[in-house]
C-alpha cells in the first residue's frame, strides 16, 4: 500500500475472499462520522448534476503536470465537514457524494496505468464491518455474494468516473480557463466574511474568449457542461454558511 493514505482511511487491506470470508457490512451505510473532519470531498462528472445542486464545486490543484481535482466545499477551513452532525448523520436532503458512499471499500490499481486491472481493498478499522446483521460477502461456495457484486460494481463505475472527470480537469487546465482563486465566507454572526484559498475556479471571462475550435472540442468532451456546473455551484456557499 502506499504510505499516503485516500482521505477517510485509516487501515487499507485488499480484499481477500478466502480470509475475509466472515466479513459482513450493513445493508446500509448510516453513519457518516467518518467523513466529519474535512472541508472537501472529491466528486465526479456522474454526479455534477447533483452535487451542484447543494455543495461549491471547485477545483484542488494536485502538483505540477497532475491533473486538478474537483471538489465539494464540505466546510470553511477549520477541519469540520459542515453536512454530518454530532450523531453522524447527513444533512437532511442533501445529496451524499459517491466518494462517501462507497466508504469502507475501494477500488485499488497496482500502478498507475489507467488500463491496469482493479482489485478491490476496503478500511479494515470502519465501524460496522462485521456487524451479526449485515450482509455477507462472500457465499458459501466461496464466491461473490450478490452485495459484493454491487459493491464491486460500484467500485468500477466509480473509477471510470474519477478516470473522465481527470482528464476533463486537465483540458479545463490546459485550455487556460483555470485560474488560482479563493472564497469568501460571511459566517452567521459574524461582520467579516473569511477567506478561504488554495482552489482553481473556472475564468468565465476567458472561457467567453476562447477560439471557437477550442470552445467546440470542449463542447464535445463535456468540458463545457463541467465549467459551468462549477460555476453555477459557486451558489451555494450560502447553504453552506447554514450550517456554519
Amino acid at each position: 500500500m502506499a504510505n499516503e493514505l485516500p482521505l477517510f482511511y485509516r487501515d487499507l487491506v485488499p480484499f481477500d475472499s478466502t480470509a475475509h470470508a466472515s466479513l459482513t457490512f450493513p445493508k446500509t451505510l448510516t453513519n457518516f462520522k467518518f467523513a466529519a473532519q474535512t472541508n472537501l470531498i472529491p466528486v465526479f462528472i456522474g454526479e455534477l448534476a447533483d452535487a451542484s445542486r447543494h455543495y461549491p464545486l471547485v477545483f484542488i490543484p494536485t502538483g505540477e503536470n497532475q491533473a486538478p481535482v474537483l471538489t465539494a466545499v464540505v466546510g470553511v477551513g477549520d477541519g469540520v465537514n459542515r453536512f454530518v452532525n454530532a450523531d453522524g448523520q447527513w444533512r437532511e436532503g442533501c445529496y451524499i457524494p459517491a466518494y462517501v458512499r462507497r466508504y469502507p471499500f475501494i477500488a485499488l490499481r497496482n500502478d498507475n496505468n489507467a488500463d491496469a486491472q482493479l482489485s478491490l481493498g476496503f478500511d479494515k478499522s470502519a465501524e460496522g464491518l462485521g456487524a451479526p446483521d449485515g450482509d455477507i460477502l462472500v457465499d458459501e461456495g466461496g464466491k461473490p455474494s450478490e452485495r459484493l457484486e454491487k459493491i464491486m460494481q460500484f467500485e468500477a463505475e466509480f473509477q471510470r468516473n474519477a478516470d473522465v472527470t481527470r482528464e476533463m480537469a486537465k483540458q479545463l487546465q490546459a485550455a487556460g480557463v483555470l485560474e488560482e482563486s479563493n472564497l469568501q465566507m460571511q459566517l452567521p454572526g459574524s461582520t467579516e466574511a473569511k477567506t478561504v484559498s488554495g482552489f482553481l475556479m473556472v475564468n468565465e471571462k476567458r472561457l467567453r474568449e476562447l477560439a471557437d475550435d477550442k470552445v467546440l472540442g470542449l463542447y464535445k468532451s463535456d468540458c463545457l457542461a463541467l465549467a459551468y456546473g462549477h460555476l453555477f455551484s459557486l451558489g451555494n456557499i450560502s447553504k453552506l454558511m447554514n450550517n456554519a
